[in-house]
């Protein structure tokens, strides 16, 4: 029998390409993590030895140039997925991720997760489709950022964010006007 953090990990990471794999016997490794707003969940430089699925909370991974300017490399919500790279690489993060508001985690460590690829390959499938998709969205985020207009970006970040909310923007309302 499940206890209710792990009905929960269930019904939010269901739709995630690794998360959504786990059987119910496998589930007891996940551990829960519980991160309070603006809490450190890790930073980089620190070892990769734990992947997270959002339970519940929204996540900002970021980055500090040498110039101290902070690069995002994206706010995640529930059922998202984040500290795989270099788990399975055993090095170290290459950003931080802090919690924007209260997070519930499901916290899955190395050595688990070796665990599970070990018995089921498509965990190990499952692990490398979540960061191809994680690397596509930061590609087309720093296409984004590097070859397109102002004003088309922050069209596309405000669609974005009501994706995320659950709402469905009206395409033929997104004629926004910056004025510079």
């Amino acid at each position: 029998m499940l206890t209710p953090f792990q009905i929960r990990v269930k019904n939010a990471l269901k739709g995630n390409p690794f998360f959504g794999r786990i059987s119910d016997e496998s589930i007891r490794m996940i551990r829960r993590r519980s991160v309070r707003r603006n809490e450190r969940i890790f930073a980089k430089g620190e070892p990769a030895d734990t992947v997270y699925g959002i339970v519940s909370g929204q996540v900002d991974l970021f980055s500090r140039g040498t110039d101290g300017r902070r690069i995002s490399f994206g706010v995640l919500g529930r059922s998202e997925m984040f500290g795989d790279c270099g788990i399975l690489a055993e090095t170290s993060r290459p950003t931080n991720a802090i919690a924007l508001r209260h997070c519930e985690l499901a916290a899955l460590m190395r050595a688990d997760l070796e665990r599970l690829m070990d018995r089921d390959a498509t965990f190990r499938d499952g692990l490398l489709l979540a960061s191809a998709e994680m690397t596509r969205r930061l590609d087309e985020r720093l296409d984004r950022e590097n070859f397109v207009s102002i004003e088309a970006r922050v069209e596309k970040t405000l669609f974005d964010i009501a994706r995320r909310l659950g709402e469905q923007p009206d395409p033929d309302a997104s004629k926004i006007r910056i004025r510079s």
